[in-house]
């Protein structure tokens, strides 16, 4: 509806500013629809990570931020490199199993973890030494006592 021109969401909604998180989880048909809101004139401001493509079962594709920079030119470009989740260690494997395995035109990174230097200093530590067993509750009776 969009492509025949029946239907502008962006003037319906008063939309000027479209921001899209996730955007590497985008189908052919999501981006069909941002494109076409951004036709219109209104701004885009889009995140995302092609590494954490996760929606291929509903045919998402990392390939719209992937080319997204050649597609929209000029376009800032502003790259997280910051990590605070994972220690270097952790940070390390993960790369090296992601670049094992890097899907065709995926974008360079260079991540650098920070976790050493937080204020207050983290301490890794494992996550099943945390875990609980919750009391157990005592178990009610369908029946009545003077059955």
């Amino acid at each position: 509806m969009m492509d025949a021109g029946t239907l502008d969401p962006a003037g319906l909604l008063g939309i000027e500013q479209l921001i899209v998180d996730e955007f590497q989880d985008l189908n052919p048909m999501d981006l069909r629809f941002v494109y076409g809101i951004e036709a219109q004139g209104v701004g885009l401001f889009i995140a995302g990570d092609d590494d954490q493509s996760l929606y291929s079962f509903r045919y998402a594709t990392p390939t719209g931020i992937q080319e997204f920079t050649n597609r929209f030119d000029p376009v800032g470009d502003h790259v997280l490199r910051d990590c605070f989740r994972c220690t270097p260690k952790v940070l390390r494997a993960a790369e090296t199993l992601i670049a094992a395995n890097a899907a065709p035109g995926r974008i360079a990174k260079n991540h650098v973890s920070l976790y050493a230097e937080a204020d207050p200093p983290l301490e890794a530590t494992s996550a099943a030494g945390a875990l609980t067993t919750a009391p157990k509750r005592p178990r009610r009776s369908l029946c009545p006592a003077s059955v």
